[in-house]
């Protein structure tokens, strides 16, 4: 997302993973002939090139004979290598974005095989925009965990850099209970943490540990992950492996920091770092407590603990280095992608602004509906703004609405379940079909005034195809059972479904009318937009039709 918000041209995310062929599903627009109507693509590191068959072919194809400026973003470059260097090759990307220090980057892509692509060193994550946005700093003598972590025994292909994720928990484990520490440390997968618990649970601990991100052991072939197959870093040979993997690591220095490290100076959370090169971002004994990898310092470590006004002055420092200073944002990062581009912009310099297609993960229903299709019209002020609400609303609105069907579906299987009844088969499907012709009609509306908004029908048959695909469910969903409704715990269930229904309609009229708030600055929008509403008004009359009568069969007055 951020360079949809700091491209200096329009973003398209195009969905490029194996089932993403066309074939298989036609109503997904993907691909296809699409990527000649952009200048550049920048292949995100989530669709991963190292393992066969998981990026699409028809992509591949596309890609092969895309004449823009073709960007690889990579991480985890030490799996697979060679696999990896071949599509390099083979896809022609004239950028890599590469997690590997500028001084190692001949050893893994060495020059002679790759004498026309410029590789940049980047890391694997950059500061949020809005992180000056977080709540005010809260005092380390209030936070109620001496020291945290969360870690995992990841697999021991990865060597050393790997082993120490496990290993300074596990230690620092055992020194915080003997010394009766309060500590939260722990790297089973059962005790991940995750969104806003995560953030809460950094802005609890008075300290946070951490060691570097990467690996040092670059598997060329996949060998050594056949050879090290399940076996992880707990295992209790660990330090034999890490023997066999040593002469492989020697070649390498890769550590990098982790975005773990920019969260917990977002937060004003001080860390206790193994000794690294942490990319050149930080400083031991300025921006983190420096712990040596034997813990023979370990005393002086656990001493800083009550030394609350160090620690400050240590989170202060970090603070200011990585995110106030700006130097690591995302801002910063598309700024980088875009002067390479723009050293290398022969193939584009003909038009005027640069536009970009950019894979993303594999989507959802979601995620497909909410692409932005490539427009000449400029993105004003107003048009961004109702662009901001239709985001809200895929993003909140529909997962609830989804939310809502899974949750009746669930009471009608234990009604099902309890009564024997037959019947109920039939009515569940009838209950399910009412929620989504609601859902189907939101769908398209909102749908409808996005396409009008980015600059018209002309502009958007392929957000139609989309469109359409999901009137199709309105068509599908008319059809409500006839089956006799005796039965008083269904009526009481079905007049619940219907008024949350009738609730829904109610919150989009109320969204619409916030639409025509936001476009009163432009008459002739405003006019696209009431026109919209007036279809949006009859459709959803025609839902109060459909529900007076099945009220009807169901005796509610």
């Amino acid at each position: 997302m951020s360079f949809k918000k700091f491209w200096p041209g329009d973003v398209n995310f195009i969905h490029v993973t194996n089932v993403a062929s066309v074939q298989n599903r036609p109503h997904d627009y993907l691909v296809g002939d699409s990527l000649d109507e952009y200048d550049v693509l920048l292949h995100n590191y989530c669709a991963r090139l190292c393992f066969e068959g998981y990026v699409s072919e028809d992509y591949k194809r596309a890609v092969r004979a895309f004449q823009g400026i073709k960007i690889l973003s990579v991480q985890d470059e030490y799996d697979r290598t060679n696999e990896l260097k071949a599509a390099i090759k083979d896809l022609g990307f004239d950028i890599v974005l590469t997690c590997i220090p500028p001084d190692q980057i001949e050893l893994v892509y060495p020059k002679s095989e790759f004498p026309n692509v410029t590789f940049v060193t980047v890391l694997t994550g950059y500061v949020p925009a809005d992180t000056l946005r977080l709540d005010e700093r809260l005092p380390l003598h209030n936070r109620p965990i001496m020291v945290g972590y969360r870690g995992r025994s990841i697999a021991m292909r990865y060597g050393k850099l790997g082993f120490e994720k496990f290993e300074i928990g596990r230690r620092m484990k055992k020194e915080c209970t003997d010394r009766g520490i309060r500590a939260d440390i722990e790297m089973e997968e059962s005790h991940r943490i995750y969104g806003d618990k995560w953030t809460e649970f950094l802005r609890s601990c008075r300290v946070m540990l951490g060691s570097e991100s990467g690996s040092n052991v670059f598997d060329f072939t996949g060998e050594l992950d056949e050879r090290f197959k399940g076996i992880t870093c707990s295992d209790k040979n660990a330090r034999k492996y890490l023997q066999e993997l040593s002469e492989i690591e020697s070649k390498f220095d890769i550590g990098q920091i982790s975005p773990r490290v920019f969260e917990c100076a977002m937060n004003y959370t001080p860390m206790v770092l193994f000794e690294g090169r942490y990319s050149g971002a930080i400083q031991p004994n300025r921006h983190y407590v420096p712990l040596k990898k034997d813990f023979s310092n370990i005393d002086e470590v656990i001493s800083y603990l009550s030394d609350t006004e160090y620690l400050e002055k240590i989170a202060t420092n970090a603070h200011k280095a990585l995110i106030e200073s700006g130097d690591y944002d995302y801002k910063n990062f598309v700024a980088k992608v875009l002067k390479q581009v723009e050293k290398i912009g022969t193939k584009c310099a003909a038009k005027p602004k640069v536009r970009i297609a950019a894979p993303s993960r594999p989507s959802s229903l979601n995620d497909r509906v909410t692409r932005q299709f490539p427009t000449d019209l400029p993105k004003h002020y107003t048009r961004a703004l109702i662009e901001a609400e239709l985001e809200v609303m895929v993003l909140t609105f529909i997962p609830e609405l989804e939310n809502a069907i899974a949750r009746y579906e669930a009471l009608l299987n234990d009604v099902v379940k309890a009564t024997g009844f037959s019947k109920w088969q039939k009515i569940r499907q009838s209950s399910k079909r009412w929620v989504r012709l609601v859902g189907g009609i939101v769908w398209r509306t909102w749908l409808q005034a996005l396409a009008v908004l980015s600059g018209g029908s002309g502009e958007f048959r392929k957000l139609k195809v989309i469109t359409y695909w999901h009137w199709g469910l309105i068509k599908a969903a008319v059809g409500v059972s006839k089956h006799p409704l005796e039965d008083v715990a269904y009526l009481a269930m079905q007049r619940q479904n219907l008024e949350r229904a009738h609730a829904k309609v109610a919150e989009y009229f109320a969204f619409l009318e916030g639409i025509t708030e936001l476009v009163k600055e432009n008459e002739e929008e405003l006019s696209k937009i009431r026109d919209i509403v007036a279809s949006a008004q009859a459709e959803i009359q025609l839902v109060h039709q459909n529900r007076v009568q099945l009220a009807s069969r169901m005796n509610i007055s």
